[in-house]
């Protein structure tokens, strides 16, 4: 059997890739549920203070974000801090999300999204980055696509901050 990595297998099966394109994420706006926009307004002055602290804060932080967004669909979810996972994810038979010490607000709310409608990375996408452009748009515009996701984009030189739109690392908004 010829060497052809899991993503390019998947492809084949499924005749698209997993993950959706920008063009698919962006296709149109979504309409939030009413109070959703405003849970995270609200929650921001808390992020103010908390993403410059440790991971274990910033967890606690995330964590209260994600309790209201599940009791507000009446949906309860479990949140664990697990720093060493190399990215946050959702276990649908627990209902937990596990986040690790470097998850961002995208992130988050992507594996929130989970969460609430399933399986569908389309619908965590669209949810999860639109949620997040209709209320950190000054920290959206700063941010660079790298296939599906958002990330910040990265100095090259830092005396000039140069920036490489391929060199990337997660936002947190």
């Amino acid at each position: 059997m010829p060497n052809i990595s899991l993503s390019r297998l998947l492809s084949a099966i499924v005749g698209d890739s997993v993950y959706p394109t920008k063009e698919k994420i962006l296709a149109k706006p979504i309409k939030h549920k009413r109070g959703v926009i405003q849970i995270i307004k609200t929650w921001k002055d808390d992020w103010k203070t908390a993403k410059d602290q440790n991971p274990r804060e910033k967890f606690e932080s995330i964590k209260i974000l994600l309790t209201h967004l599940a009791e507000s669909y009446n949906k309860p979810v479990n949140v664990e801090f697990i720093p060493e996972l190399p990215s946050c994810c959702y276990n649908l038979k627990t209902q937990t999300i596990s986040i690790n010490g470097t998850t961002s607000i995208i992130s988050a709310l992507h594996e929130m999204a989970h969460h609430l409608f399933g399986s569908s990375e389309l619908k965590a996408c669209r949810w999860s980055i639109w949620l997040f452009k209709k209320t950190f748009p000054i920290a959206y515009s700063k941010l660079i696509w790298n296939q599906h996701m958002l990330v910040r984009p990265t100095p090259i030189c830092p005396t000039h901050q140069i920036e490489s739109p391929g060199d990337s690392t997660i936002s947190s908004g």
